[in-house]
């Protein structure tokens, strides 16, 4: 594979300055975060994922606080329910409604009525991610959220999907059985995976799979000229493997090109 030189090395500064602003952030400033202007002016993604308002309320109130009194399934279905709408209102209108979710009030016919009832006058999904609503074999259901929640009960729940991921020996494993789940591709099995993780149900090291997004491969795209035969993931290895090298090696380059406003 090839890097782009100029590209990759605006990418160490992107990461560089990102991490600034994150350490000055957590030591209390709230201006002054950065000299540059780009990132002064503009929102970007939180530098860590579990760090953003949604993640953040899934770790504390979906899993951290309640996860010992429930089972290992319990726990992997109160995740995924609260991944399909990542959204932390329509989580909280159904424990009011339900009580806390788990298999035993998981009761599919009671949920959609609620949502159908929610939905005239509110979103009851994030538009963060694009989910998508057609599957042959969920077609005889009118409604979005039923469909996912049908296929959350038969390929999950009654389908031994959950006591599967219970049982994986590898991140990679858990991705490929989310995967072969109706709705949900390639992005959306590895973040799902990455939920589940956040539980004590699966514990594997984040750096020994990932998965390309859309985003990602973008970035990949200008960073390297050239990939030949290697894969998308295999440029996120390389940058992984080789980090400090590249620190080291544009540390200089990144004071007197970037912060000199080149890239004004």
């Amino acid at each position: 594979m090839k890097v782009r030189d100029e590209a990759y090395r605006y990418y160490f500064y992107f990461i560089q300055e990102r991490m600034k602003i994150f350490w000055r952030r957590y030591e209390g400033s709230v201006s002054n975060l950065t000299e540059d202007p780009i990132l002064a002016k503009h929102k970007f993604t939180n530098v860590y994922r579990a760090q953003d308002r949604v993640s953040q309320y899934l770790i504390r109130n979906v899993i951290s606080e309640k996860e010992r009194q429930f089972s290992d399934v319990d726990n992997l279905l109160r995740i995924i329910v609260f991944k399909i709408f990542n959204n932390i209102n329509t989580w909280q209108y159904l424990e009011r409604r339900l009580g806390e979710i788990s298999i035993e009030t998981f009761n599919v016919d009671l949920i959609t009525a609620l949502l159908d009832e929610r939905i005239k006058g509110v979103a009851i999904f994030s538009p963060a991610y694009m989910m998508t609503g057609s599957h042959a074999k969920y077609n005889m259901y009118a409604r979005k959220h039923e469909k996912w929640l049908r296929m959350v009960e038969k390929e999950l729940l009654l389908g031994n999907g959950f006591e599967r991921i219970v049982e994986a020996k590898s991140l990679e494993e858990v991705y490929n059985i989310l995967l072969q789940c109706s709705f949900i591709g390639e992005f959306l099995a590895f973040q799902y995976a990455i939920d589940f993780n956040y539980s004590s149900v699966i514990n594997f090291d984040e750096n020994s799979f990932v998965k390309a997004g859309i985003g990602a491969i973008r970035g990949i795209k200008k960073c390297f000229s050239d990939i030949g035969s290697y894969t998308f993931e295999d440029c996120i290895k390389y940058t992984r493997d080789n980090f400090y090298h590249y620190q080291q090696r544009y540390v200089s380059l990144i004071l007197k090109t970037f912060l000199d406003g080149h890239h004004n």
